[in-house]
């Protein structure tokens, strides 16, 4: 009989390197279960929970905690370890009244603390499409689609989102509250790479033949220019970030 669906196992040895496990602690972590990342860029709740925040001390804690309805991902209750977790999804602990933002921070994730305030997503458009009944289909980050009915979707004035700006929406994903566009000037987040963590004002985009390979350089927070391609960078406000960091209070 032919073998159904990937391996659903992951040695330590072979997790990605950002991942912040002990590689000889002992044989096998949690791998994360098909979701909205991948696993080369999520991580399993668990992680989440045990290494990145403290919360839990073992598998036999975060189960019971998750199993009592205690952890919530974006406005919605979770109770599999292995949900996977990506950059700028929101994680809420009720009974504390705590809710935390994922966010990419020295090569790797990290959970930064929110007040209510900044209780929204932020959602990259990865790509769009035309579909029946003349809709324009959003394919968002976070494996969120949304469906716009528009007149006409062709029509550049009504097709007001572009490839790569993002959407400020509510938890669920299910209202936009606004539209923040890749353009110079805007305040970009970089998600992956070298500089993963860094923020700043975009400068300058270099054209490549790729749109997403396109060179960009960034005026960071600190003054100094950072240099990446434009598939590695996040809009996260305007002239300001609309977020806090990690670190920034």
């Amino acid at each position: 009989m032919a073998k159904m669906g990937g391996n659903r196992t992951l040695k330590r040895y072979s997790a990605p390197s950002w991942w912040p496990v002990r590689r000889k602690e002992s044989a096998w972590v949690v791998k994360p279960s098909p979701g909205p990342y991948s696993s080369s860029t999520s991580l399993p709740l668990l992680l989440v929970l045990r290494d990145l925040m403290g919360i839990t001390r073992n598998l036999h804690e975060t189960r019971t905690i998750l199993n009592e309805s205690k952890i919530m991902v974006n406005g919605k209750v979770v109770r599999r370890p292995d949900f996977p977790i990506g950059v700028m999804d929101i994680l809420s602990i009720p009974d504390m009244g705590a809710h935390y933002r994922v966010l990419p921070y020295n090569g790797s994730l990290a959970a930064h603390r929110i007040q209510d305030s900044e209780l929204f997503r932020l959602l990259r458009v990865e790509n769009k499409t035309i579909v029946k009944g003349l809709k324009l289909q959003l394919n968002l980050s976070g494996g969120v689609n949304m469906l716009l009915d528009l007149k006409d979707p062709q029509d550049a004035k009504n097709n007001v989102y572009g490839t790569l700006d993002s959407l400020k929406t509510d938890l669920r994903g299910k209202q936009i509250l606004d539209h923040l566009k890749l353009d110079l000037g805007s305040y970009v987040l970089v998600i992956s790479g070298k500089n993963s963590g860094s923020h700043g004002v975009l400068q300058e985009i270099v054209p490549a033949f790729k749109r997403r390979k396109s060179l960009v350089r960034i005026k960071a927070s600190d003054g100094g220019i950072i240099e990446t391609i434009l598939d590695y960078v996040y809009v996260v406000g305007r002239e300001e970030p609309i977020i806090t960091f990690q670190g920034v209070e």
